[in-house]
C-alpha cells in the first residue's frame, strides 16, 4: 500500500503484513505530495498542488531495483492550477489531472516521461473537484465535494451519471471488492467511508488481476 505523506514529503510503502511504512520516495523540492495513481510497469504519478499559490505539479516516479523510486517533475506545456485528482486511461497513454481551484480536468498524452498535448476534457461551472479514478473502459469517476455528488464522464467530457452520496464533502475514491466494481468514498464531512456498487471493474484495480480474469475483460 503507498501512502502520500504530504507533511513530510514523502511517498510511503506497506509491504503485505507490515506494521510500519519505509520511505519509497522523498524529494525536498514536493509541495505535498497528494494523489497517486500507478501504471502497470510499476510508474506512478503523483499531484503535487501548492494550495496558497493555487498551482502546483505532477511526479512520476520509477522503481528501483533496490525497492525505492527515483522521481522527477514532469515537464509539461502548460503552468497547471491546483494539482489535485490524478489517474490514467487505461491504455496508459493519457493522463488525467484535476485542478480544483479552477474546477477543471485537463488530459495530457504521455510522450517519453513527459507531458504533452494538453486537452481541456471538463470545466465545471459549480463546486470544487477533488479525487478521480478511471474504470477499466474508460470512463471517469470525480468526486465533486461540496457538491456530495461523484460525477461520471466518457474519456472525452461529457457527464454520463451523477451519482448522489449521503454527505456532501466526498475527498476521493477508489475500486474495490471482491470483482473491482465496489466505489469506496472517503467523506470529510462526517469523517467515513460511503460505497457504491458500479457495473465495470476500475483500471487500478485490474492491474492486480490476470489477463485470464473475466471480471476485468
Amino acid at each position: 500500500m503507498y501512502v502520500a505523506d504530504y507533511k513530510r514529503h514523502n511517498i510511503l510503502v506497506f509491504a503485505p503484513g507490515a506494521t510500519e511504512p519505509r520511505v519509497y520516495f522523498h524529494a525536498e523540492n514536493f509541495n505535498q505530495p497528494n494523489d497517486l495513481a500507478f501504471a502497470r510497469d510499476g510508474t506512478l504519478y503523483a499531484s503535487d498542488p501548492h494550495w496558497k499559490r493555487r498551482d502546483g505539479q505532477v511526479w512520476r516516479i520509477v522503481p528501483n531495483a533496490d525497492g525505492s523510486g527515483s522521481g522527477e517533475v514532469m515537464a509539461a506545456p502548460r503552468k497547471f492550477g491546483t494539482t489535485n485528482g490524478i489517474d490514467l486511461s487505461p491504455d496508459e497513454k493519457t493522463l488525467y489531472v484535476a485542478e480544483s481551484e479552477t474546477r477543471e480536468i485537463w488530459a495530457y498524452r504521455i510522450e517519453s516521461g513527459k507531458l504533452a498535448v494538453p486537452r481541456l476534457l471538463k470545466k465545471f461551472s459549480d463546486f470544487s473537484i477533488d479525487g478521480l479514478r478511471t474504470d477499466i473502459d474508460g470512463r471517469i469517476y470525480v468526486a465533486r465535494i461540496l457538491k456530495g455528488t461523484i460525477d461520471v464522464l466518457t474519456p472525452d467530457g461529457k457527464t454520463i451519471r451523477e451519482i448522489s452520496l449521503k454527505a456532501k464533502e466526498p475527498t476521493n475514491l477508489a475500486f474495490g471488492g471482491l470483482d473491482g466494481k465496489t466505489v469506496y468514498v472517503t467523506q470529510r464531512q462526517g469523517g467515513f467511508i460511503e460505497t457504491f456498487r458500479v457495473d465495470r471493474p476500475g483500471r487500478e484495480f485490474c492491474l492486480q488481476r490476470t489477463a485470464a480474469d473475466p471480471a476485468c475483460r
